[in-house]
């Protein structure tokens, strides 16, 4: 939700429970969030609605940008501003990168404490202490980026595979260990993106070739309802939109065809004739997927081969006839 837009929309300097409800979009967020707000400070209700938005949809930021009518780079700041850790791997990686800086602050401390004791007194058993201290924070750098940076590659990862973009890759964080595997996850990640585009384009394909076909296809879900159908079909019923037709079922349209349609058995094709201009071969088929049957429906004209099998035999007949009439007037002649 923006929060933004609310105080525009509502023009009050003060907003209650009831102004976030009125500009609430039910399929973005549980309404429980806004109905328990009375009570709640701005921030404290924004980030109870971010929690809400991220638990509804498995924590895709895109989605929870989406149905908060917020921008991605707009969520991040949210999140950051409210502490909010998307998985275990970030939370980890947060304490374990508090802990060495707050551990370098710590060396630090006691490096400059000792610097200002060696300082006044020249002691060598200060000026030991100094190059321990020395060392160890070397030793912390050290271990900071062969620990810490390749955690945060990691959930980085992570945070691309939950979001599904496929088009971002992991840099190199200078470790043989580490590197091996951001080599193996962006060609993990190479390898899923050419596989989604060459399923879009397989799609982008078969819809062309459905929009072009000269049968008419009808896809129906589970409850009977037109979820997609082509030109042909579109033809066939006598509609000029399609979304005239998206979501009813075939016995609630005004056509005849999708009357006849409707009575059609699973399984099973029929020839209809509506009149001597519009004869139609209907199958009433479905193909599995993903272990479910769903129902379409092909519609194929023949108006044009029967009217060409009955012009044929018409001119068979008209043959047959004149032939007989030459034959009985020859006999008549010969007689």
């Amino acid at each position: 939700m923006e929060y933004g837009r609310t105080l525009l929309v509502c023009g009050k300097d003060c907003l209650t429970a009831e102004d976030f409800q009125s500009q609430y979009h039910p399929a973005s967020v549980a309404t429980d969030s806004v109905a328990n707000a009375k009570g709640l400070t701005l921030e404290e209700l924004e980030k109870r609605t971010i929690l809400q938005a991220l638990d509804t949809h498995d924590n895709n930021l895109t989605q929870v940008a989406l149905s908060l009518g917020i921008s991605r780079a707009a969520l991040y700041r949210r999140l950051e501003n409210y502490g909010i850790s998307l998985n275990v791997w970030s939370e980890g990686f947060m304490r374990l990168r508090t802990l060495f800086f707050l551990l370098g602050l710590l060396l630090i401390l006691a490096w400059s404490i000792l610097l200002f004791f060696t300082l006044n007194t020249k002691s060598m058993l200060l000026y030991v202490g100094e190059g321990v201290i020395s060392f160890s924070l070397i030793v912390l750098f050290y271990f900071y980026r062969k620990v810490v940076k390749p955690l945060n590659s990691i959930a980085s990862g992570m945070d691309l595979l939950r979001e599904q973009d496929f088009s971002s890759r992991l840099a190199s964080v200078g470790q043989a260990e580490a590197d091996r595997i951001v080599e193996m996850f962006n060609r993990m990640m190479e390898q899923l993106k050419n596989e989604r585009l060459r399923l879009r384009e397989q799609n982008h394909f078969l819809d062309l070739l459905i929009n072009v076909s000269p049968m008419g296809v009808i896809i129906l879900t589970f409850d009977e309802q037109i979820s997609m159908l082509n030109a042909a079909a579109l033809r066939f019923l006598g509609y000029a939109s399609v979304e005239e037709l998206m979501g009813k079922r075939l016995d609630e349209l005004d056509s005849p065809l999708a009357e006849e349609v409707a009575r059609l058995p699973k399984d099973t094709t029929d020839t209809i004739r509506l009149s001597d201009a519009k004869i139609y071969r209907c199958s009433r088929l479905s193909f599995v997927d993903r272990g479910f049957a769903h129902p379409f429906i092909l519609v194929e004209s023949l108006t044009t081969e029967v009217v060409k099998a009955e012009k044929k035999a018409y001119e068979k007949v008209i043959r047959m006839i004149a032939h007989e009439v030459n034959n009985t007037i020859d006999i008549g002649k010969n007689n």
